[in-house]
């Protein structure tokens, strides 16, 4: 999973972090029973905090994206669907 992170933007590092991770599942980049990156180790990859990240694991787990497993790891959570396309509506014109 590629994530880049602006931190020239308004929105936060966490903020940005979890929609990356969110993004990937529901692209179908990350898949149902996959394992994250330890928090450590992607922290470090980032250049970023770790309890950013741990915050980001812990609200993705509260939220059922991912499922926390003591002594394995973070799995993206085998229920979580992928959003379905939104197809914008035709516009009418009226004469």
């Amino acid at each position: 999973m590629l994530i880049d992170l602006n931190k020239q933007t308004g929105d936060t590092i966490q903020g940005q972090l979890r929609r990356s991770v969110i993004d990937a599942i529901h692209s179908g980049q990350m898949t149902p029973g996959q394992r994250l990156l330890p928090s450590r180790q992607l922290a470090e990859q980032l250049g970023i905090a770790r309890n950013t990240v741990t915050a980001v694991y812990d609200e993705l787990v509260a939220r059922g994206y991912l499922e926390s497993v003591p002594r394995r790891g973070h799995f993206v959570m085998a229920d979580v669907a992928p959003e379905p396309e939104v197809t914008p509506a035709p516009v009418s014109s009226v004469d």
